[in-house]
């Protein structure tokens, strides 16, 4: 229940970031970047489909630390793999805020910047809830790092054991149907009934 209710008022959270910072200066921006000779006029249709993808897509944004939580919880990313891999991750979130923001450095980097610091908080949240989760996977760690370098398997050795090949290989017969005697005589025409 606490992730749910977090859940919810995070997005409404990402919205109102949205709407309240994002809108006013990537709008601003977008003014200011106008030659003097044109005149700014945004179509209603545009900006509302700006508006209406901008704030969808920061509310998603703010779910981030309830998405790490959830995939620390459920085991399916341990988390010394996602402190390892920050710089990957801040690569893949450069890439997508690229993608779905208008072409303006603003908007961009209001959204990355929230969304890196926002990755780092559900490390950290993380932390404090599955502190025994953590501790059981870090045990489980050093479990494996103690098993011995004999007792492991290691895949690359395992191979199917080679059989050398001697003669010619033996066939038992078969009862000969019609069709198979047809076909091994030298009749030039295949009678299938025939016995």
């Amino acid at each position: 229940i606490p992730l749910l209710l977090s859940s919810i008022v995070l997005f409404y959270v990402g919205v109102a970031f949205a709407y309240l910072l994002v809108f006013p200066a990537a709008f601003h921006f977008l003014v200011r970047t106008t030659p003097e000779i044109a005149q700014y006029m945004p179509d209603i249709a545009s900006f509302l489909d700006v508006a209406t993808l901008l704030s969808f897509v920061f509310g998603l944004e703010f779910e981030i630390p309830v998405a790490t939580i959830l995939l620390l919880w459920t085991g399916i990313v341990r988390i010394n793999t996602l402190t390892q891999n920050r710089g990957y991750v801040l690569i893949g979130l450069a890439v997508f805020t690229a993608m779905v923001t208008p072409p303006d450095p603003i908007s961009m980097l209001a959204m990355l910047i929230p969304m890196y610091l926002l990755f780092e908080l559900g490390i950290i949240v993380s932390r404090i809830m599955l502190k025994d989760k953590i501790a059981a996977q870090a045990a489980e760690a050093v479990l494996i790092a103690q098993i011995p370098q004999t007792a492991r398997v290691n895949k690359k050795e395992l191979k199917a054991p080679e059989v050398a090949y001697q003669g010619e290989p033996k066939f038992e017969p078969i009862e000969k149907t019609s069709l198979q005697r047809a076909v091994n005589t030298d009749k030039d025409i295949l009678k299938v009934g025939d016995k």
